[in-house]
């Protein structure tokens, strides 16, 4: 009768230092990983979009899918949103390919590599042809926003909407998926 009203055989729970997780504490397992080196850029416009206001686009190039991600922003500073929304929507980067500009080098940035393991790669000052980007996405989105809006007749101030639909377009046709 004692050993039933005695404590001794209860089972006690020990939830440290193995703990349930439903997310990892280390944040970059919790976010997904895109295996390729992403090349980034900025392309300014001389107008403000018409509907968003974005003076410039932050292009995002992936070097081995080919895929072009735009971001409006409206001013050169924003780019750690920018990156962000791209990292939520997309994927991390195993490397972020960039030019030497301040406002991609800022602490911010800094902490967001540190945080999630993405190497950083830079290309050589006063050499633009080093940064895929330039010469692939922008290249394109220039040329083919500037004869999409010619041949519709829209205004000049539509060119956010018109590099976002070539963007996307681009990427249908990139997908090996689709094709």
């Amino acid at each position: 009768e004692t050993l039933k009203r005695t404590t001794q055989l209860a089972k006690m729970v020990i939830r440290y230092p193995t703990r349930k997780h439903v997310k990892s504490r280390a944040q970059h397992l919790n976010v997904t990983r895109i295996k390729e080196t992403v090349s980034t850029d900025l392309l300014f416009s001389n107008v403000r979009s018409i509907h968003h206001g974005y003076t410039c686009a932050q292009v995002f190039f992936g070097l081995k899918s080919h895929m072009i991600n735009v971001y409006g922003i409206k001013s050169k500073g924003s780019f750690p949103e920018a990156y962000r929304d791209f990292i939520r929507e997309h994927g991390c980067p195993s490397a972020l390919r960039r030019d030497n500009a301040r406002e991609e080098q800022n602490d911010e940035i800094m902490k967001i590599h540190r945080v999630l393991f993405i190497k950083h790669k830079f290309t050589e000052p006063y050499n633009p042809q080093q940064n895929p980007v330039e010469l692939k996405a922008i290249k394109y989105l220039k040329e083919h926003s500037h004869v999409l809006l010619d041949q519709t007749g829209a205004p000049e101030s539509c060119w956010y909407l018109a590099i976002k639909y070539l963007a996307d377009v681009h990427n249908i046709c990139a997908d090996p998926m689709l094709r």
